[in-house]
């Protein structure tokens, strides 16, 4: 959830997300990771899709695959800085956290695998 936002950003401070490269990251519908998502869609920076994986227990499961382009979005993201761009956003991360808390850990290899086969 949320914890996935912060160490995203750790990222691109550090310099680790750059033009050109595409960022994939999966379960962001469930258990969920709204303030990521709702960063890489505000963000012009990112184009932003959200495709459907094969679930660990055999389900659907959702992975946010977005491609950086050169624009570094600094001035759309200060206009997004100081809060909630819609107070819906906060319960939703409230309530992922809350998920994330019970959920039995990262995608298998096996699965993620197949997501990065299936993104080339």
């Amino acid at each position: 959830g949320t914890a996935l936002l912060r160490d995203f950003k750790r990222a691109e401070v550090a310099g680790l997300v750059r033009p050109n490269c595409t960022v994939v990251v999966d379960q962001v519908l469930f258990p969920g990771a709204p303030r990521l998502l709702w960063h890489l869609h505000a963000s012009p920076r990112y184009c932003l899709e959200i495709c459907s994986v094969p679930a660990p227990n055999g389900g659907e499961g959702w992975a946010a695959v977005a491609e950086v382009g050169d624009d570094d979005g600094s001035a759309r993201a200060a206009a997004v800085q100081g809060g909630d761009p819609f107070p819906e956003l906060s319960l939703l991360a409230a309530e992922s956290d809350r998920l994330w808390q019970h959920w039995p850990g990262p995608c298998p290899p096996k699965l993620a695998d197949a997501l990065v086969a299936r993104m080339r």
